[in-house]
């Protein structure tokens, strides 16, 4: 069974609002202390073989957060044009839904 997948416009803004949120996430120091320089300079005080093994995990690290942010830009983007696409067909107020 062949599926097309086709990207909405919704669905890319979504997309790319979630990309520059983790990069924003993964290169500024926030609340959150998830960037990558915050990781380093964390890891510094462990033993050799620790902070090699932290390092070596970086890697992993971003992909988990860039792989998750696509999915999750998907996901919104996917939600909100079936929400506006419904909306839109049944010519009704989309607040009551």
């Amino acid at each position: 069974m062949n599926k097309k997948f086709t990207l909405g416009i919704i669905t890319a803004i979504a997309l790319t609002m979630a990309f520059y949120l983790a990069y924003y996430l993964l290169l500024r120091d926030t609340l959150f202390h998830s960037s990558i320089a915050c990781i380093i300079a964390d890891s510094k005080g462990l033993p050799v073989k620790q902070h090699l093994f932290v390092l070596g995990l970086i890697p992993v690290y971003i992909g988990i957060i860039i792989f998750g942010a696509a999915t999750l830009g998907i996901l919104f983007g996917s939600m909100l044009q079936s929400w506006f696409s419904h909306c839109f067909k049944n010519k009704k107020d989309c607040l009551n839904t």
